[in-house]
């Protein structure tokens, strides 16, 4: 639980542990630039789906909706 996990970090909250995992530290998000390949795909979910960034991350394993918005 990020909530448990939390009380051994004073001040930080679950919340902010969880995105923080999410977005960044996970070992699976991908780190290195873009693709052209992804850059197509996103481009492409983003005429179908809008701005609904955590469903067009679907379509981009490794990529985080975080870095998908960014």
């Amino acid at each position: 639980s990020w909530n448990q996990l939390s009380s051994i970090f004073p001040g930080t909250k679950g919340k902010y542990l969880r995105e923080r995992y999410r977005n960044h530290l996970d070992p699976n998000l991908k780190q290195h630039p873009w693709t052209w390949e992804e850059d197509q795909i996103l481009k492409k979910c983003y005429l179908k789906y809008n701005n609904q960034w955590e469903l067009i991350s679907r379509y981009l394993p490794g990529r985080s909706a975080n870095q998908v918005k960014n």
